[in-house]
């Protein structure tokens, strides 16, 4: 009643949009509650409208978290007035130590490191290879000289070592692999 009391004082009106939005509620919750007599179109906007409602609130907030960060900003700014000229002092210094030589700037280069890690680990297993085959030698030369003990103990080594290069020769065959999926070339 108070409201049609404050209507017939002063007239009002709603916008356009406004009217739109309820006429769209009033034809979704009519359509709802054809097909659905349970349907009730307030339970299901309740978290929507309550995320609205308390939309207003956050101004505040806002506010104060601007503030925070402001006042942050500020006391950085201080700290940083007495702190930057030891930070370009160290700059400084790091500098002069650089161009004398007393510091030394290491530049990691990975490609190269994989690169030098293959070939020691190929060196490695050719040179197990070449032992292994002078052993060979060593024990056909026994054999042939009846020394079968020798032989057999060069035969052996021969064998431990041609094993060996073969396992390293696989080990660099599965690095080569994973370097190539690395770089996308497999």
């Amino acid at each position: 009643e108070d409201l049609l009391l404050v209507a017939a004082d002063q007239p009002f009106r709603f916008p356009a949009t406004f009217t739109f939005v309820v006429r769209a509620f009033t034809v979704l919750d009519g359509l709802g509650k054809c097909l659905d007599k349970k349907f009730d179109i307030s339970e299901i906007s309740r978290p929507y409208a309550r995320a609205l409602l308390l939309e207003g609130t956050p101004q505040i907030i806002k506010a104060q978290q601007g503030l925070v960060q402001a006042t942050t900003a500020q006391a950085r700014a201080l700290i940083n007035l007495f702190k930057a000229p030891d930070g370009v002092s160290r700059l400084d210094t790091t500098v002069a130590r650089l161009e004398s030589g007393d510091l030394k700037l290491r530049v990691r280069a990975l490609e190269a490191e994989r690169a030098l890690n293959r070939v020691s680990m190929m060196q490695a297993a050719t040179v197990q290879g070449i032992i292994a085959a002078t052993a060979a030698n060593i024990g056909t030369v026994l054999w042939v000289g009846a020394q079968r003990t020798a032989a057999t103990a060069a035969f052996s080594i021969a064998g431990l070592l041609a094993f060996a290069a073969l396992f390293a020769i696989l080990k660099v065959k599965k690095l080569a692999k994973k370097e190539a999926a690395l770089t996308g070339a497999a």
